[in-house]
């Protein structure tokens, strides 16, 4: 019921919709089931920066990188056991959790609130060995636009020899 009220169901990463993902969710689970609007002090009153002022704890660019963690979640099949009337007139499952489509997921990395970066299960550039992306034999997941690759193929890169080395995905 949530994806429908906040409006993250259905919704696509960038790279397949062209539109950015909605914000609706994100921004309410931050602020009214998380942090809120304002850091606080142990005692809940307000933190104050050097102004004087209320101290934000998130900002639209936080929303806009929250939001693309919510992409590609789908409600399931309705179940058969439960009659229509109980689903209403909409034939939507609204009792079973919502399934992710791991193709429609943003699947690169998202900031924090701290400008570190919400688990992805990949380690950061400044953590692997220098140039190690140059590696002969690495095995690399190629994503494409929908269609024109198979995302699910695997390459093995070969550079030809006195070939240029290829871009740097991280500073070298």
């Amino acid at each position: 019921i949530m994806g429908d009220w906040l409006t993250y169901e259905g919704v696509r990463s960038r790279a397949l919709s062209g539109k950015f993902p909605d914000e609706n969710y994100a921004r309410e689970i931050m602020q009214l089931f998380t942090i809120g609007l304002w850091q606080l002090q142990p005692d809940g009153t307000r933190e104050l920066d050097g102004d004087g002022k209320p101290i934000r704890t998130y900002d639209d660019h936080d929303i806009v990188t929250f939001a693309r963690a919510w992409t590609g979640f789908h409600r399931v099949a309705p179940r058969a056991n439960i009659a229509q009337e109980e689903r209403g007139n909409n034939n939507k499952n609204s009792i079973d959790p919502m399934r992710i489509e791991p193709d429609d997921r943003d699947f690169l990395p998202k900031i924090d609130l701290y400008d570190g970066f919400i688990g992805d299960g990949y380690p950061l550039c400044t953590d692997l060995p220098p140039r190690s992306f140059l590696r002969r034999g690495g095995t690399f997941v190629r994503r494409a636009s929908p269609g024109e690759f198979d995302d699910r193929a695997t390459d093995v890169l070969e550079p030809e020899r006195g070939s240029p080395p290829p871009p740097a995905p991280c500073a070298a």
